[in-house]
């Protein structure tokens, strides 16, 4: 039997998250299950920059932005299980994995370095991401 649990973050759609802060645990972070999501994160980083920029979950289950020395990788098709799962006890921290790791290519706490972290948005509007500052270039561009 499940209860109704409050959901801190009400019905916004875009969540901005900020490094050194305290970890947002279940009923304040944004919530992913079942729908589509963006994630930016606003780094600047130096030549050996590493670790760890958003993490949500733990080695249960979750996902993670972190930077090594290996080069950017992505996932298509990705098949996955049917239901629904939640992140029992895990919470969302930026710059830095508390608890367990979410992948195994990193030791936690693995906290970013060589480099700054001003801001990571999540956005569940299921609007796609738009680059205005790209698109204010191109319109100022000249030839």
């Amino acid at each position: 039997m499940t209860r109704w649990r409050p959901y801190l973050a009400g019905e916004r759609t875009s969540f901005t998250y900020y490094p050194n802060s305290a970890a947002a645990g279940l009923g304040a972070m944004v919530e992913i299950r079942g729908q589509s999501f963006s994630i930016l994160a606003e780094v600047t980083t130096k030549p050996a920059a590493q670790g760890v920029i958003f993490k949500q979950g733990g080695a249960h289950g979750g996902h993670v932005l972190f930077i090594d020395e290996q080069a950017v990788g992505a996932l298509r098709d990705v098949e996955i299980h049917p239901g629904t799962f939640g992140l029992a006890g895990a919470s969302l921290s930026i710059g830095r994995n508390g608890g367990s790791a979410v992948s195994s290519d990193y030791p936690a706490p693995y906290p970013f370095t060589g480099g700054a972290i001003a801001q990571v948005v999540v956005d569940i509007s299921g609007e796609a991401y738009e680059n205005l500052e790209k698109k204010l270039a191109i319109a100022f561009a000249k030839d």
